[in-house]
């Protein structure tokens, strides 16, 4: 990131040379899809430099690019093209109408090597969320292979599942075995 605070802006992003390009800021498996919220740290978002400096317009596409990138693949992230982001920000095919706000909607984002933009903030929030969303993965997973075992036989604990996670003993069992 300290390469990225180096780098110059442009047109709202932070532009790095090719070689210089920072790595994505959330791994590509970072998958966010049918989360129907995003956290909005109010204090954050409302003293920001973002969002102090940018009209209602840039405002509004500002937040609709974050949603949009909590939904991407990666999380986080947004294709770096004008008609995309134009679409995304709420502007349609109007895609001059978009560019009068690109810079304001735009800021803070940063280009990386996959070709796509990352916002900092909305990427660490991905990433707390990504890893809720294994750790709740990892629990179903434990409370299915337990009921299995209640039902029948204790069918092997998916690999997913922690060490730290017991096996449940077959029900005729007295837990001795």
């Amino acid at each position: 990131l300290e390469q990225i605070a180096a780098a110059r802006t442009e047109g709202g992003v932070t532009d790095l040379d090719a070689t210089e390009l920072a790595e994505p800021l959330t791994s590509p498996e970072c998958d966010l899809r049918g989360l129907e919220w995003m956290p909005l740290y109010g204090d954050r978002l409302f003293e920001s430099d973002t969002w102090l400096m940018a009209s209602p317009e840039g405002r509004g596409a500002a937040l609709a690019l974050w949603w949009a990138a909590w939904k991407q693949r990666p999380a986080g992230s947004l294709p770096d093209q004008d008609r995309a982001l134009a679409q995304l920000a709420g502007y349609g095919m109007a895609v001059p109408a978009w560019r009068a706000v690109r810079d304001e909607a735009m800021r803070g984002w940063v280009k990386c090597r996959d070709g796509r933009l990352y916002h900092p903030m909305v990427c660490a929030l991905a990433r707390e969320a990504w890893a809720r969303r294994l750790k709740e993965r990892t629990r179903k997973a434990a409370m299915r292979a337990r009921a299995a075992a209640r039902e029948g036989g204790t069918p092997p604990v998916p690999e997913s599942v922690p060490v730290s996670v017991p096996r449940d003993t077959p029900p005729d069992s007295l837990g001795t075995e």
